[in-house]
């Protein structure tokens, strides 16, 4: 499987409240790292997932990773992971502004 698969099988299985498997799905598609659409989408959703999950600290390392390349992905890739910068973005400063991240 590649990378996106791995991302469609977590959501998938998050839908299905399958936490621990997604979250394996979705470091796997991290793991392959063939496809950089795909392993932004596996930051993003591991991000808001720590997040949800009150472990500000790696949810903010999930998001810095993403927000270090917001610019190199905004210009190679346009809108299409808009959402996901944007989300890292809105999530780690409400992390910083709370210092809720470590």
């Amino acid at each position: 499987m590649n990378s996106e698969l791995y991302v469609k099988k977590a959501i998938l299985q998050l839908s299905r409240k399958k936490e621990k498997e997604a979250v394996e799905s979705l470091n796997k598609a991290i793991d392959l790292a063939d496809d950089i659409v795909s392993v932004t989408q596996a930051y993003c959703i591991l991000g808001e997932y720590y997040f949800i999950h009150r472990n500000y600290q790696e949810a903010f390392s999930y998001f810095s990773w993403i927000l270090d390349r917001a610019e190199d992905l905004e210009e190679e890739f346009d809108d299409l992971l808009s959402e996901e910068i944007n989300r890292a973005d809105v999530l780690s400063e409400l992390m910083e502004r709370y210092s809720l991240h470590g």
